[in-house]
């Protein structure tokens, strides 16, 4: 549970700073709100269902939502597929 509260405020943190990020001139922001909201939506599902919950308010947020994780599914199926049948030469 510590862990659990822990990982939380770190990615709340991380989240903080890319917006921070996001201000400056420097092109880290993005990622690193990216890494904090990932953190997040693994530590506590809750917050990941009101994401979603939020993207499901409208037809073009809840396309774009569909697009992401149909994205997020076939890099992973390509890169499981190179990982299984290296090129033999």
């Amino acid at each position: 549970m510590f862990m659990k509260h822990l990982l939380l405020m770190f990615g709340g943190f991380t989240v903080v700073m890319g917006v921070v990020f996001l201000l400056l001139p420097v092109p880290v922001g993005l990622p690193t709100m990216a890494a904090g909201l990932s953190i997040v939506f693994r530590t506590a599902p809750r917050s990941k269902r009101f994401v979603i919950a939020l993207f499901k308010k409208t037809r073009q947020s809840w396309r774009f939502w569909r697009w992401l994780r149909s994205f997020k599914r076939r890099l992973a199926k390509k890169n499981r597929r190179d990982a299984t049948f290296p090129d033999q030469r």
